[in-house]
């Protein structure tokens, strides 16, 4: 939920994009506290059949760091967000949180860069984005 602040806040630092169809997590699940969503999530029959991705080595099981969970929502959804956040000056510390405990169990250490496509400041992002 804090993370989900945090998208909120990188949203409302950013109106000339025209972000206010990003819903959050809170609204989207009419949950505002950590016990209602949990309860909100378990209860969605269309995730009761997702586990979590997994393996299983000398026969305990230990998250699968090849999954698409892994290699995508970290390496390109967060870590997107976290460069947006930059750009617009929003400070981000439990996303910066998460990628850290990420970073450090990745096995590929693969992630999306801005800079690879020369937008490193709030200027060439805009200037990408809105022209």
């Amino acid at each position: 939920m804090k993370c989900d602040d945090e998208v909120q806040a990188v949203c409302r630092a950013l109106p000339e994009h025209h972000l206010d169809y990003v819903k959050s997590l809170r609204d989207h699940y009419e949950s505002y506290t950590p016990e209602a969503m949990t309860a909100k999530i378990s209860g969605i029959a269309a995730f009761k059949g997702i586990t979590t991705p997994s393996v299983e080595v000398n026969g305990r099981y230990i998250p699968d760091l090849h999954s698409r969970y892994f290699t995508a929502d970290f390496s390109y959804g967060l870590s997107i967000i976290r460069q947006v956040a930059r750009f617009a000056g929003v400070e981000t510390p439990n996303i910066d949180a998460v990628m850290e405990w990420y970073r450090n169990i990745a096995i590929e250490k693969n992630s999306f860069s801005y800079a690879d496509y020369g937008i490193t400041d709030r200027e060439s992002f805009d200037r990408f984005y809105l022209n």
